[in-house]
């Protein structure tokens, strides 16, 4: 079995639209914010030594499950789905303070050349760092 990243975070009223409802582009934001603490995590921040950075967002996805409907502690959690040559695709998920899964959330990653942003192969030093959080080997 995986393992999974938890990542928390504290949910404020200007984060929700006027429906009381968490803001539909929160998730993306908090889900790079949790993506963010698992990269330094496994040591592979864009400032360390020999990072596969730079890379691209090629696509997001969000599957809203429930609504958060105030502030509160959340928690989310990452893992890695799969990696490609240049694609790396890993998920989301938010739940509330109750544990209860509010939404789900995949993001494609495609690595890129620095000097011609080009596609090309993520590193094998990244791939056994994600490997332990990976679902599909």
């Amino acid at each position: 079995m995986p393992e999974v990243f938890i990542s928390t975070h504290m949910l404020y009223w200007e984060q929700f639209d006027k429906l009381h409802v968490l803001h539909n582009a929160q998730y993306i934001v908090l889900f790079e914010h949790a993506r963010w603490e698992f990269w330094a995590h496994i040591g592979e921040d864009n400032n360390a030594p020999g990072a596969d950075w730079p890379y691209y967002v090629a696509s997001n996805t969000v599957n809203y499950r429930k609504a958060v409907r105030e502030p509160q502690p959340i928690t989310i959690e990452v893992q890695v789905v799969r990696m490609k040559r240049v694609r790396l695709i890993m998920k989301h998920t938010l739940l509330d303070k109750n544990g209860d899964v509010c939404a789900e959330g995949e993001i494609v990653l495609v690595r890129v050349d620095r000097d011609t942003l080009k596609p090309i192969s993520w590193s094998n030093r990244l791939k056994e760092l994600v490997l332990p959080y990976t679902v599909e080997p």
